[in-house]
């Protein structure tokens, strides 16, 4: 029969044990958690760097201008508020898949626009064609690499450190879209400029991700039915047959069913 003492050493010793697997725990959890964070700073390094050699702010960008000002100017033409060299985009593996960048002026996303023969290409993938957590932001499979489509759809993961889409939600807070309502695609040979008429949270489902084949009444009543689901005030709007539209979509924090969608009009 065992004593007293001999059963206080066991339950010290099963104590201890139990405490150096807890602690083995955490440090793996740890370490695993230390190993999220730095992908995050390692693809975010990369873009910078990708972002420092081949993008140039003009002078006078949104940033110096009144919102009074911005609107007034963005109703004629203008330039973007930044020049791309796409020479030095190309000039990583991925580059001939870069179609164009976008620019949103209000929170400052700024990255190559990438366009794969799948939605599944470059979900994980960077400009350098390697595994990356962040992924690139890409161009709908199914649509028109020139922007021409009624409705062209732009998806970016929600990133918890802000990179990639993970700033689209500050247009349902104060101050964003008084900033600046305009989303920008520079392409090789163009600038286009559109204006934000619709923040909203849809389904993956949603008729929101409707790529159109011809343009009509179908088209003009969607894109009332998008300007009335948006959450914030974007202002007036009237549509027409031949409007080009752009939608940005993101995931919706943890809700793996919903999105975060922007969608803006083409005024230029």
């Amino acid at each position: 029969m065992e004593s007293k003492e001999d059963k206080a050493k066991k339950k010290k010793k099963y104590n201890r044990f139990g405490i150096l697997l807890l602690l083995a725990i955490i440090l793996c959890a740890s370490a695993q958690m230390f190993g999220e964070i730095q992908n995050y700073v390692d693809s975010e390094e990369n873009y910078d760097e990708v972002e420092k050699h081949a993008v140039e702010k003009r002078k006078n960008n949104a940033k110096d201008e009144n919102a009074a000002a911005l609107i007034h100017n963005r109703k004629k033409k203008t330039q973007a508020p930044i020049s791309v060299d796409f020479e030095s985009v190309k000039n990583h593996k991925e580059g001939n898949n870069v179609i164009g960048w976008l620019y949103v002026e209000a929170v400052e996303i700024s990255y190559p626009i990438l366009q794969g023969s799948s939605n599944d290409q470059y979900l994980k993938k960077n400009l350098d064609g390697e595994y990356d957590i962040c992924g690139s932001v890409f161009m709908d499979s199914e649509n028109s690499s020139d922007f021409s489509d009624p409705n062209t759809i732009i998806f970016g993961h929600n990133m918890a450190d802000g990179s990639m889409f993970g700033k689209l939600k500050q247009f349902s807070l104060k101050g964003a879209l008084q900033t600046s309502p305009y989303v920008w695609v520079i392409t090789e040979q163009s600038e286009y400029c559109y204006q934000i008429f619709s923040v909203q949270v849809a389904e993956v489902t949603d008729e929101c991700y409707t790529l159109f084949s011809s343009r009509g009444e179908k088209f003009v009543e969607f894109l009332k039915r998008m300007r009335r689901n948006s959450t914030e005030n974007t202002g007036e709007f009237e549509f027409y047959e031949n409007d080009d539209i752009l939608t940005l979509s993101t995931c919706n924090g943890s809700n793996t069913s919903s999105r975060y969608v922007i969608q803006a009009k083409k005024i230029q």
